[in-house]
């Protein structure tokens, strides 16, 4: 089950259901850099409980591929009349039914994708804007990506050329393609800040433990930032307990303790945040948030409140609704008034979508408080082109091929691979949000069987991928 911790990382995530469309590479920038080393650890091993829309819903489905997107300004009540003001288009080099990007480029942006086939990842990114004085489009940033044979990020180089600004990611993994250590680097003109952090898990390869560090330059060590431990019960994460080191006690202070709930379906139900009070050696509430499901699984609302030291106070609230499929239809969002004591709305969007679960419309509106209703916002459409798909068949052309049966499936899902090369292998299966919910080894073998039961697992589209030290095999298959 994916957590959601801290509330800053909703608009950096870009999840927050129409509050973040619209994030420039550098306003992303700026926003990274404003936060503390806890939080930029936290951004990376936490992710949104609820996946976002405006990522999940344009994926490739069933040979549909997003080709453009626009942004329309209402601008009359009467007749209703929307005013286009930003468009968005995807240019496929080659037939691949790969993601382009999740982002919408506010202005005269254009974005160039190298696809590396064997890595089945786009390797590296140009950005590039309109420059009305000069009349063409300038580089502005780049993004270069290094892999391992096993298909896992080794190097990452964020180059911003505008500021300038340059970012360096590093990655280790164990023989169980775990992350075992992470080095960053950035440097802003003549000023270089390098953290490390590395992970430590348990026999059921569960993280256990993250410890971050900052490299002294002036006395050449590494000090200690943070760490954090893990809890789990069952197969569920239940508590985390946040350490800050002190340098002049040179010693680990508590600092945050999380408190995660599950309903008897594995939902996230609430996360409690509490603050360690060194006066009275004791954990003071902080922040909670409350989740509530329906009898699908699906989401019905999300409510943070925080402590003033006698009562919860609500901050604020996400309420959705379904029509069908797995996304909402309506989504409202509401913050706490404190001089009513209730919580008043703010915005609402509607959702439509294809027959393949893709966003076809988000239409956004804003709480008029003299009138009592709702005003017309801006609204976005996405198009999508059919096309077959040859990915997967150039890949398998390089790998061997991965056959699933039946589709869609009830019970059992059978999963054949035939590798061209003989080969140890790792079978994962993903649901929707990405959340792994079954991994097995496979031993070496130009042939790979298994049986998997899905009967537990909800209705929806799944991806099994299989990964070998030659190459990697994917495919999706729908419980029904």
């Amino acid at each position: 089950m994916k957590i959601k911790l801290l509330p800053v990382l909703i608009l950096l995530l870009s999840a927050n259901y129409g509050f973040a469309q619209s994030t420039s590479t550098h306003a992303k920038l700026q926003a990274y850099t404003s936060l503390s080393s806890r939080e930029k650890n936290k951004l990376k091993i936490n992710t949104m409980l609820v996946p976002s829309i405006h990522i999940e819903a344009k994926k490739l489905r069933g040979g549909s591929r997003l080709i453009a997107q626009t942004r329309s300004t209402f601008v009359s009540p009467a007749p209703i009349l929307y005013e286009l003001s930003d468009t968005t288009h995807y240019y496929f080099k080659s037939n691949y039914g790969y993601d382009v990007t999740p982002e919408i480029f506010e202005g005269d942006f254009s974005t160039n994708y190298f696809y590396n086939k064997m890595q089945n990842y786009y390797d590296s990114s140009l950005y590039w804007y309109y420059d009305p004085g000069v009349g063409s489009l300038l580089l502005t940033d780049s993004i270069i990506c290094e892999f391992t044979t096993n298909h896992k990020l080794s190097n990452r180089k964020d180059i911003y050329i505008t500021f300038p600004v340059y970012l360096t990611n590093s990655h280790t993994y164990n023989s169980n393609e775990l992350r075992t250590s992470e080095l960053d680097s950035m440097v802003i003109n003549t000023d270089t800040t390098v953290q490390r952090s590395s992970y430590t898990y348990n026999a059921s390869n569960k993280l256990i433990y993250l410890k971050a560090e900052e490299w002294d330059t002036l006395n050449n060590v590494w000090n200690p930032i943070f760490a954090d431990s893990f809890f789990y019960t069952g197969s569920n994460m239940s508590l985390v307990k946040g350490f800050t080191y002190d340098v002049v006690m040179a010693s680990w202070i508590k600092s945050e303790l999380y408190t995660l709930t599950y309903d008897v379906s594995n939902n996230l139900t609430a996360v409690l945040t509490q603050i360690w009070e060194p006066l009275s050696s004791a954990w003071i509430d902080d922040r909670k948030s409350d989740y509530l499901f329906n009898g699908s699984n699906q989401l019905l609302s999300s409510l943070n409140t925080n402590w003033d030291g006698s009562v919860w106070t609500p901050e604020y609230k996400d309420s959705f609704q379904y029509a069908s499929g797995p996304y909402p239809s309506e989504r409202i969002y509401q913050e706490w008034d404190p001089g009513t004591s209730v919580l008043v709305n703010l915005q609402k969007n509607l959702y439509l979508f294809n027959s393949l679960n893709q966003i076809t419309e988000d239409n956004s509106f804003m709480w008029n408080t003299l009138s009592s209703g709702w005003d017309n916002g801006d609204k976005f459409n996405y198009y999508y082109e059919n096309y077959t798909p040859q990915g997967l068949t150039e890949t398998n052309a390089i790998s061997g091929n991965l056959t699933l049966y039946p589709v869609p499936v009830g019970d059992v899902l059978h999963v054949h691979a035939n590798w061209n090369e003989s080969q140890s292998s790792t079978l994962t299966m993903t649901d929707m949000t990405g959340k792994i919910v079954c991994s097995i080894k496979c031993p070496a073998s130009k042939q790979a069987t298994q049986k998997i039961d899905v009967t537990s697992f909800k209705p929806g589209i799944y991806t099994i991928t299989m990964k070998g030290a030659q190459g990697m095999m994917t495919q999706k298959f729908t419980k029904k």
